[in-house]
C-alpha cells in the first residue's frame, strides 16, 4: 500500500544462547535449524534468509562454540575472534 519509498531498518534472525549452555546442545540446535529450512519456513516466512550461507553477514554477534563448530564443520569459516 506504500505510494513512495519508505526508510526501514534491516532485521536479522539471531538465536541468543547463554555461554554456559553445553556445546553439544547448541551444536544440535544449530544443526537442526540450518538443515531444516523448509520446516522453518512453515513456521514463519522470515526463515527464508535463515540459511547457512548468510552467516557471512554476521559481523557483530559472537558465536557460541557449539554453533561455530557446526558452521566450521560444514564449510562456513567462523574466525576465532568471533567465538565466545
Amino acid at each position: 500500500t506504500l505510494e513512495e519509498d519508505a526508510r526501514a531498518v534491516s532485521m536479522w534472525n539471531f538465536a541468543i544462547a547463554g555461554c554456559d549452555l553445553p556445546e553439544d546442545f547448541v551444536y544440535e540446535v544449530t544443526r537442526i535449524t540450518m538443515e531444516n529450512n523448509d520446516k522453518m519456513m512453515d513456521v514463519h516466512r522470515s526463515a527464508a534468509t535463515t540459511i547457512p550461507e548468510n552467516v557471512v553477514h554476521n559481523t557483530v554477534m559472537p558465536f557460541h562454540p557449539g554453533a561455530a563448530r557446526w558452521f566450521n564443520e560444514n564449510g562456513y569459516e567462523i574466525d576465532d575472534d568471533m567465538i565466545r
